[in-house]
């Protein structure tokens, strides 16, 4: 007895031992195994360059007055913040935002009854976001260089910088286009002279602050609100027999109504009814035995 009971006391500290380490094991591979957010964090940072432009100056910007412009679309984490951030960011460089608009998109959406009356609505949304800030040209590539540390995907990246003569080219065209359908020579002197004035400003301002469209989203997020069911409720606002009363009310009118509504075909019951006693006429003489002809008749 001593001899079994000794091994039995062995063999139960093995197996603790045992499951003990599979435990340990088993805590160690989880931890290893990073989380789903630190894995996307991890494969966004992979498509974020860290420099999207050069910052080295140009010779031929020396000479030649450039218009800049660039395009960025890019995801965030929140929009919100993302937002007032650039804002800050644009009036640290010199610049100004021009335009901002925030908006958020209706992706999915959900209900559920409660049975109180009340409804849980689950809502799939995405905020978006896109700015149109100018920044002094010479800052640029730096101001476009700083937007990095804001993304948390890069989507697309555009960037522009044309002579001025080509870019204020079509606009001339479509201006002396304008000038040729005003008759006057007074109106058209006029308007001459607005269109190079506003020109003048307009190149003055393309020259001095690249304009630079800001694109950005975040991953869509949950929102859960709760509304009233105002069927449910006035329902709920009176009893049974109240309730089964106005429901013969309704079935008697609903009867009414498709009574009604029958009448207006009455074309229709006609050419039925006449068409179901011609049949019939036909199926009596058919089938009746007293109506066919003998074969010996005398004569």
């Amino acid at each position: 007895m001593l001899v079994i009971t000794l091994f039995i006391a062995l063999n139960g500290c093995s197996k603790q031992q045992q499951t003990a380490e599979t435990t340990t094991a088993d805590v160690q591979s989880v931890a290893a195994i990073p989380s789903t957010e630190q894995a996307d964090q991890a494969n966004n940072a992979q498509n974020i360059p860290d420099v999207l432009l050069s910052e080295q100056n140009n010779p031929a910007e020396k000479n030649r007055p450039m218009v800049k412009t660039a395009t960025i679309d890019f995801e965030v984490k929140d929009v919100y913040q993302s937002a007032l951030q650039l804002e800050q960011l644009t009036a640290k460089f010199a610049g100004f935002v021009e335009q901002k608009d925030i908006q958020k998109t209706l992706e999915n959406e959900v209900s559920r009854n409660n049975g109180d009356g009340t409804q849980t609505i689950f809502q799939k949304i995405r905020p978006h976001a896109s700015m149109i800030v100018r920044i002094p040209n010479n800052q640029t590539q730096r101001f476009i260089n700083t937007l990095p540390q804001f993304m948390l995907f890069l989507n697309e990246q555009r960037y522009e910088a044309k002579r001025l003569q080509l870019k204020l080219l079509q606009e001339k065209l479509g201006q002396q286009a304008t000038l040729g359908a005003v008759g006057d020579s007074r109106a058209n002197n006029r308007l001459a002279a607005d269109i190079a004035d506003l020109t003048q400003q307009e190149v003055q301002d393309r020259l001095n602050y690249s304009t630079i469209q800001l694109d950005f989203s975040q991953p869509a997020i949950l929102r859960q609100t709760q509304d009233i069911q105002l069927q449910r409720v006035a329902l709920e606002q009176y009893g049974f027999f109240n309730r089964l009363w106005h429901s013969i009310q309704l079935g008697a009118v609903g009867f009414l109504d498709f009574l009604v509504t029958a009448m207006q075909l009455w074309p229709l019951w006609l050419i039925l009814s006449i068409a179901v006693v011609l049949i019939g006429k036909y199926k009596k003489k058919r089938y009746n035995p007293l109506a066919k002809t003998p074969e010996n008749q005398d004569i």
